[in-house]
């Protein structure tokens, strides 16, 4: 063979291989392989051992504490100096105490300042109604007679003016009148009888002597008689134009005075009386709210000084169910010189032993914790101590939002001693436990019209839906009561309807 065909051989030998080649690949092309369905995730249900724990944390109290502060008695009308109270004296923070130790002294400077100014009020109004108490018989004696003094007063000032008018009047204008004519007669008679004198004197044999002696003297009676004429003409006069006017004034002004005063008499006299009684009441009354007031006071006087009601240990600040109020501004402000507000708790007395726990259960976990349920206590402090605990008390209701309060004591030995309130603790439940159950995974169970259902893997490989029932729920597993065996394989999803044997899920 020649080496020109050799080489032809070999080319047709190429194109035919290649040629096969081809036509296999676009045999694939036009006729594709199907496609193997993929097998369903599934979970092979084991028996084991399923409890449900639950822990919570609290903080260690005491059972018996006794808040402190300085109350003062209820008054509507707060004594000086009960704002801010300054601290004399206080127990340190920790101090064991026994009862009727001193825990606080108070200042009472000002409080006993204002006791003494409402003591001298109050003999100030002792004495008052000391005389009122003795005047209101007085008065009530005087009532009647004041109101007939004022009647009589009345009565005689109308009937002097009935009689001024009638008769004093009229008759005392007569007599000026008739004064002024006695007068003007005797001054006329005077001097007829002077000039007969001298007629006589000239008919007689008097001496002149005697004479000039008696016409002397009869001139002078004459001016005096004259001085008294002229007199009883003024007297006369002013008593017609000022005396009686004026009189007359006094007497109408007097009877409408007294005409005033018994009406006065009448329509006040009984409410006068009413008045001081009702003054009487009212001195009593406020006596008495002064006397009560000043007692409240002097009890607050006493209660500055506050002792220890128990044997305890001192805390400061408000220790309410293990929660304690302390703050560094509280520990530089309870010293001598500080100060506290009334009504405020700062400070709390607590009895050490025997401990409870003040615990706070999650709304979702409460159901498993039940008044008598017992677990075991483990103190932050002390994680190498384990110590029995029940459940003594549990809220009925929500003690704040989501959350329950509950209360839970500690069984402890002689060695606990040094367990003290405000200690944290965890305590560890085991509300349930089972050696051997059939527990899933709780998304592996899902509802079908109102039932609890899993998908089984039968033994030809297909599906079917089984109705469970379920037992306890902890966390993300759930306990199968029955429905299941244990060596049972179940699927983890829920299948399509069409290849569930047994119904549409």
């Amino acid at each position: 063979m020649s080496r020109v065909f050799k080489i032809a051989l070999c080319v047709v030998v190429l194109v035919g291989t290649a040629g096969v080649v081809y036509n296999q690949e676009a045999g694939k092309e036009k006729k594709p392989a199907e496609k193997k369905a993929d097998k369903p995730a599934t979970h092979k249900v084991t028996a084991k051992p399923f409890k449900i724990e639950l822990t919570v944390t609290g903080l260690l109290a005491g059972e018996e504490a006794a808040e402190i502060r300085f109350q003062p008695q209820p008054s509507l009308r707060p004594a000086d100096g009960q704002g801010s109270l300054t601290i004399r004296k206080i127990a340190e923070h920790g101090a064991t105490v026994k009862k009727g130790d001193l825990l606080a002294e108070l200042d009472t400077t000002k409080l006993i300042e204002f006791i003494d100014n409402l003591d001298a009020e109050q003999k100030s109004l002792a004495t008052n109604l000391k005389l009122a108490e003795e005047e209101l018989p007085l008065a009530e004696a005087s009532a009647p007679l004041d109101l007939a003094a004022a009647e009589h007063a009345k009565k005689r000032a109308d009937q002097e003016l009935k009689y001024f008018l009638d008769i004093a009047k009229s008759t005392i204008e007569r007599e000026t009148n008739m004064m002024v004519t006695s007068a003007k007669f005797q001054l006329e008679y005077a001097e007829e009888e002077m000039a007969q004198l001298k007629k006589m004197y000239k008919a007689n044999d008097l001496t002149e002597e005697t004479e000039r002696m008696i016409l002397r003297r009869q001139k002078h009676w004459i001016e005096r008689i004259a001085f008294w004429h002229e007199m009883a003409v003024l007297d006369r006069d002013y008593i017609l134009k000022y005396s009686l006017p004026e009189r007359e004034k006094s007497l109408r002004d007097t009877q409408a005075k007294n005409e005033l005063n018994w009406d006065k008499a009448r329509k006040t006299t009984s409410l006068a009386l009413a008045q001081k009684k009702a003054a009487l009441t009212k001195m009593q009354q406020d006596y008495d709210k002064n006397a009560s007031r000043l007692d409240k006071l002097r009890k607050d006087l006493a209660g500055m000084t506050l002792r220890s009601p128990m044997d305890g240990i001192v805390y400061h600040g408000r220790f309410h169910q293990g929660q304690w109020s302390a703050s560094e501004s509280l520990s530089t402000k309870l010293i001598p010189g500080g100060t506290v507000s009334p009504e405020e708790v700062f400070m709390t007395v607590v009895k050490p032993q025997p401990v409870v726990v003040f615990v706070s259960v999650d709304e979702k976990d409460v159901h498993l914790v039940k008044v008598g349920a017992e677990g075991t206590a483990k103190v932050t402090s002390r994680p190498d101590r384990k110590l029995a605990a029940r459940v003594t008390k549990l809220s009925a209701a929500p003690s704040s939002p989501g959350k329950y309060a509950g209360l839970v004591q500690l069984q402890l030995g002689k060695d606990d001693a040094d367990l003290l309130p405000g200690m944290a603790c965890s305590i560890k439940f085991v509300p349930y436990a089972q050696k051997s159950a059939i527990v899933i995974a709780s998304k592996y169970v899902h509802e079908e019209d109102g039932k609890d259902v899993v998908f089984v893997v039968t033994p030809t490989g297909k599906h079917e839906m089984r109705t469970v029932t379920k037992g306890r729920t902890h966390g993300d597993d759930t306990e199968i009561a029955s429905g299941l065996r244990d060596g049972e394989e179940i699927l983890i999803e829920r299948p399509s309807a069409k290849s569930v044997k047994g119904g549409a899920p």
